[in-house]
């Protein structure tokens, strides 16, 4: 389990040794990708006690608010280290956001199998996606979602598999200002899925029981 205990506080990508690391990408409709260098902001690991929370212990890892441009989309992205999944991967986190209400923010999870996932975001499959309204029931309390984890055919990767996880921020900004929330996670854990048994029949059946 990632609680991000071990981090400092600060940028994520300050801290290669513990393998996760993040990147910017800006786009302007009429005219591409533009560059990020100029944002402030990128995924950092906070310090509680509020208003920057965390699930389990004193630490969580999240990407804050700016202004980046009226029309311009911004994507956020966040790489975990190399994992390696058992059988029926699933992806688990503790997630909330700061601000009452739907501030346009998109959040999504990617998975891939690149050896350098932050030059080859195109490789990525998407595997789950909320908007504010659908991400926790509570914008300020955490909620743990739970993903399985399978490749863009829809199936789950074989047990051994080393992959990448990335959490993705998305917001369009709509005017002039500060747009999109912030948002937090906590408690990442890759686990092996428990599958429901299937074909199931009974014989012997009684009003005191029945033979499976």
């Amino acid at each position: 389990v990632q609680t991000f205990e071990t981090f400092t506080t600060g940028a994520v990508n300050g801290q290669p040794a513990l393998g996760w690391k993040s990147v910017n990408k800006l786009y302007d409709p009429a005219n591409g990708v533009l560059d990020p260098a100029n944002l402030m902001r990128n995924w950092e690991i906070v310090n509680t006690p509020p208003p920057v929370p965390s699930n389990l212990g004193t630490k969580s890892v999240y990407m804050r608010t700016e202004e980046f441009g009226q029309g311009n989309k911004l994507e956020n992205w966040l790489f975990s280290q190399q994992v390696t999944v058992p059988a029926n991967g699933q992806l688990t986190f503790y997630t909330r956001t700061l601000t009452l209400g739907n501030q346009g923010s998109i959040f999504k999870v990617y998975v891939t199998t690149s050896a350098d996932p932050t030059s080859a975001t195109a490789t990525f499959t998407e595997i789950a996606e909320w908007n504010e309204s659908e991400l926790t029931a509570s914008y300020n309390v955490f909620e743990q979602k739970v993903v399985d984890i399978k490749n863009a055919a829809g199936n789950f990767f074989p047990a051994g598999t080393q992959l990448y996880l990335a959490f993705v921020r998305e917001v369009t900004q709509p005017s002039t200002g500060v747009t999109g929330d912030a948002w937090f996670i906590d408690n990442v854990d890759v686990v092996e899925k428990c599958i429901a048994p299937t074909t199931l029949a009974s014989s012997s059946q009684n009003c005191a029981g029945a033979v499976l």
